[in-house]
């Protein structure tokens, strides 16, 4: 019988224990601050949000490494809480730090943040490719604008996930 992920998981880091654990010791320094159940029930609300949102992400970034990977790239995953890209997409004369997000843009956040560095240090390899809809998308970096005003990034122009994966194609 194969055992599932899941149970190979905490069989070999007990990783769900210690983030309970976590959630307790944090839960019982919040009461000892504030003495606020409301603000353990907005800490656990927000822990969960985010680990869904974290969820989402590296399962999207995992289903494009396989699109690039499909297309004939080779593909490294990055630290996908880093600032610099999710994914390094390498081909024949090519190479791409790709920010994968699981959402349309606009886009808010840390992004203005690793967007700001991107254009400082990486400015003709980044692309940012985004589901939408069920179908994949992208852009290069310049064609993603920050807005100061709303504090988030905005696509001028969006192009078929098709036309990025025909560059990797031989």
């Amino acid at each position: 019988m194969r055992k599932s992920s899941v149970r190979i998981a905490r069989e070999n880091t007990k990783i769900d224990w210690a983030i309970r654990d976590l959630v307790i010791k944090a839960s019982i320094n919040i009461l000892e601050a504030t003495d606020s159940p409301n603000e353990v029930h907005k800490f656990i609300s927000y822990i969960v949000r985010k680990i869904y949102e974290d969820k989402e992400h590296v399962l999207a970034t995992w289903e494009l490494k396989k699109l690039f990977e499909k297309a004939g790239a080779i593909v490294t995953v990055g630290d996908v809480r880093s600032k610099l890209g999710d994914l390094l997409v390498f081909g024949v004369g090519r190479f791409y730090v790709v920010e994968v997000k699981p959402t349309p843009p606009p886009w808010g956040g840390m992004n203005p943040a690793e967007y700001h560095l991107y254009h400082n240090i990486l400015m003709n390899t980044v692309v940012y490719c985004w589901r939408e809809d069920g179908r994949w998308y992208w852009c290069p970096l310049e064609k993603v604008k920050f807005n100061p005003e709303k504090r988030r990034l905005e696509v001028e122009e969006k192009y078929d996930i098709a036309t990025l994966l025909s560059l990797f194609r031989g």
